[in-house]
């Protein structure tokens, strides 16, 4: 009788199993059935929509580039400058100005054609009663700080290749100017300059 029993439960557990494997297998043909539809469907949309911009030079891509006139803004300044000091290779410098200037604000421009230094720089002083150009002259090239008789009122510090411009309301009496490039060991003083006299 067990076996009987076993065998009636073997059969019924296999007749389970099949039962299920059928409806398996139809659920599975149900999931297949979305891949009956077309796969070029997608493809319907038109591709070529991204290229109807032009791509031809008709596309504004110079719009950036706008017409400049024969003057610049800094050709303007530079005329408008009362001083220009410039900076050349082989560490000099000039100064181009009138030995008298006005009493009052004026532009200055200073231009660097030199690339051998990381930095250069300009020093307006005026020199206490009794000092001369000479004395400015004679003064050590590599110090680091000014003399004592000396009162700088402006300095400017500039990197190669550029070409700065600049206003100052310079005081009455005599100016004198310096130029200077950094070296590996300090500062060097290349020019001195003067007098200016501002009246």
């Amino acid at each position: 009788m067990k076996q009987f029993i076993g065998r009636s439960l073997a059969l019924i557990l296999v007749m389970l199993i099949a039962a299920g494997c059928t409806a398996g297998g139809a659920d599975l043909s149900a999931t297949i059935a979305p891949q009956v539809c077309p796969t070029a469907q997608p493809q319907s949309c038109p591709t070529s929509q991204p290229q109807s911009c032009p791509t031809t030079p008709a596309c504004p891509a110079t719009a950036a580039k706008i017409p400049v006139g024969e003057q610049t803004w800094a050709s303007l300044l530079a005329g408008a400058s009362a001083i220009t000091i410039t900076f050349d290779p082989g560490e000099k410098c000039s100064v181009d100005t009138s030995s008298i200037l006005s009493h009052g604000m004026h532009y200055y421009n200073i231009k660097v054609k030199d690339q051998a230094h990381a930095t250069y720089a300009v020093l307006f002083q005026t020199l206490d009663e009794g000092k001369t150009l000479a004395d400015l002259q004679a003064y050590s090239k590599t110090a680091q700080e000014a003399p004592s008789w000396d009162t700088t009122f402006r300095e400017n510090y500039v990197g190669p290749g550029s070409n700065s411009f600049y206003n100052e309301d310079f005081p009455v009496g005599q100016v004198y100017i310096s130029c200077f490039i950094s070296t590996q060991t300090g500062i060097l003083r290349i020019l001195d300059y003067g007098p200016v006299e501002i009246k």
